[in-house]
C-alpha cells in the first residue's frame, strides 16, 4: 500500500486544523467570539443574541430603520419579562422597561428597536441609539439582578 496518500491527509489534517486553530484565536483577539457564553452562563434565561447599529435592511413597525437588539429565550417555557430593564448604562439598568405582559415564547426572540427620538412618542422603542464604536448593552431582571450583559467592538 502506497503510504504518499496517507502522509499526504496527514499533513493537509494538521494544516486544516491549525488553520482553524488560528481563525479561532484571530476571532476573539478583535471579539467576534465575545458573546460565546452557554445559556447555562445567564440567570434567567433570556440572553442578548444579536445586535445591530446603524440598521438599514430590517424596518421597524413604524417604517423607519432604528438600531436594535434582539433577546432569545433558550428555554423550553415562556418567560415573563415584564418590568425587565435593557440598558447601555451600567448605572440606569431600567432606561427601558418591558411593558406589562411582555413575554418571550419558548425558542423564540424579540426584537427591540432603539432610537431617542423615535421613543419620545412610540414607548415600545429603547430611548437609546446604539453606538458604532462599540459599547456594553445590560438586561436586567424586574428585581434588579443582572440577567445579561454583551459588549460588542466596532462595527
Amino acid at each position: 500500500m502506497d503510504s504518499k496518500p496517507q502522509n499526504g491527509n496527514r499533513n493537509y489534517c494538521k494544516k486544516t486544523a491549525a488553520g482553524i486553530l488560528s481563525l479561532s484565536l484571530v476571532l476573539s483577539s478583535i471579539g467576534l467570539t465575545s458573546n460565546s457564553k452557554t445559556y447555562a452562563e445567564t440567570k434567567n434565561g433570556v440572553t442578548i443574541n444579536e445586535i445591530c447599529a446603524k440598521n438599514n435592511v430590517h424596518s421597524a413597525p413604524d417604517g423607519n430603520f432604528y438600531d436594535w437588539i434582539e433577546l432569545y429565550n433558550p428555554t423550553n417555557s415562556s418567560i415573563d419579562i415584564s418590568g425587565w430593564g435593557l440598558s447601555d448604562k451600567e448605572a440606569e439598568p431600567f432606561q427601558y422597561t418591558f411593558a406589562s405582559g411582555t413575554t418571550i415564547g419558548a425558542k423564540q426572540r424579540l426584537i427591540v428597536y432603539c432610537d431617542s427620538d423615535a421613543a419620545k412618542t412610540n414607548t415600545a422603542y429603547a430611548p437609546f441609539g446604539l453606538s458604532t464604536s462599540g459599547e456594553t448593552l445590560f438586561l436586567t431582571d424586574k428585581n434588579g439582578t443582572l440577567s445579561d450583559t454583551v459588549t460588542f467592538g466596532s462595527m
